[in-house]
C-alpha cells in the first residue's frame, strides 16, 4: 500500500521571499528540508521533476538552460505534508507557473493510476502565492495573479 501524502506548490516572488517561508517552515511548524533525488518524491512529482530535466538536457545546454524548466529551490516535509517552494524570480514570471502547472494538473490526475514503484502518491494539492505588494497594494497584485492564472491549458485554475 503506497503512503497518501498532501502537497504544498509555494510560488515566491524571489529568493528572499521563499528564505523567508524555508525559515517559517522549520522554525514554527516542525518542517525539515529534504534533501530527494527525483525517484524519491511522490507520484506525480518524481516523474514530472525528472521528465522537465531529461526533456531539456538533451537540448542545447546552454547557461539559460535553468530558465526553460521550473524546479523546486526546496523541498519540506512534516510527516504527510510536503512543501515545494519555487522562487519565481520576479512577480511577472507566470509564464514558468503556467509552464509548470500545464505539466503538471493531467498528471495529479493520474497520480495513483501510474505510480510505477513511487512508496508515496499525492492525494492532495494546495497552492500558495506569495508577492510582494510593494507599491501595486493588494488588490492589484491579486487581481493581475487572477488575470494570468485564470486558466492553464485552456482549464479553469483559478475560480475564486
Amino acid at each position: 500500500m503506497n503512503r497518501q501524502i498532501n502537497a504544498l506548490l509555494a510560488f515566491c516572488e524571489g529568493p528572499h521571499d521563499s528564505a523567508f517561508v524555508r525559515i517559517v517552515l522549520k522554525q514554527l511548524m516542525n518542517f525539515s528540508v529534504e534533501k530527494l533525488k527525483f525517484s524519491e518524491m511522490p507520484s506525480p512529482f518524481d516523474k514530472l521533476f525528472e521528465t522537465a530535466v531529461k526533456t531539456h538536457a538533451a537540448q542545447d545546454m546552454s547557461l539559460d538552460m535553468a530558465h526553460k524548466f521550473f524546479l523546486p529551490d526546496t523541498v519540506l516535509r512534516n510527516d504527510n505534508t510536503i512543501v515545494y517552494l519555487f522562487n519565481c524570480g520576479g512577480k511577472t514570471q507566470y509564464s514558468k507557473i503556467k509552464t509548470l502547472l500545464a505539466s503538471y494538473l493531467p498528471l495529479f490526475q493520474q497520480a495513483e493510476t501510474f505510480a510505477q514503484g513511487a512508496e508515496e502518491i499525492t492525494q492532495s494539492v494546495r497552492y500558495l502565492f506569495l508577492y510582494d505588494t510593494d507599491a501595486d497594494g493588494l488588490q492589484r497584485i491579486t487581481e493581475k495573479l487572477n488575470q494570468e492564472l485564470e486558466t492553464i491549458e485552456d482549464d479553469r485554475f483559478i475560480n475564486n
